[in-house]
């Protein structure tokens, strides 16, 4: 991926408190721009640290879910529901959303908003875990 596709990957997550690891450690992002990333430490009061987006491949990766993961329990922002079930409840669709168009290895033909909802579940829309810019939530110790 070019800079850009990376910063464009990861600012689809930034609304959403999406958090990344970065020296072993679990950070949030403060801020990204078109030459950096700034990530601060969860534990740590005003210590950010300024990363080069040509570094950003190597030290930080965004903490999300497989898409494997829609319809197995999950837990956010302290709740616990079935991604899929609660997006047929949200928009009344059927369990037939879920799966390949068969275009490219792409997401297929989901609307704007079950994306959306998927970013802000911190779900893989992109590939990211298997590119290796990312880390599956679920090989993270607890």
């Amino acid at each position: 991926m070019t800079n850009k596709e990376l910063l464009k990957a990861y600012s689809a997550y930034l609304p959403y408190g999406v958090k990344v690891i970065m020296e072993g450690k679990q950070c949030n992002i403060a801020y990204l721009s078109t030459k950096r990333i700034a990530v601060i430490r969860s534990n740590s009061i005003g210590e950010v640290k300024k990363i080069k987006w040509e570094y950003v491949k190597l030290n930080v990766k965004l903490i999300l879910r497989p898409l494997s993961d829609l319809t197995k329990e999950i837990e956010h922002n302290g709740e616990k529901f079935v991604p899929v079930e609660r997006i047929e409840e949200i928009y009344g669709l059927n369990s037939m959303w879920i799966g390949w168009d068969g275009v490219d290895e792409g997401m297929g033909h989901f609307e704007h908003q079950i994306i959306q909802k998927l970013l802000e579940w911190h779900f893989d829309t992109e590939g990211l875990i298997e590119k290796g810019y990312a880390i599956d939530i679920n090989t993270l110790k607890k």
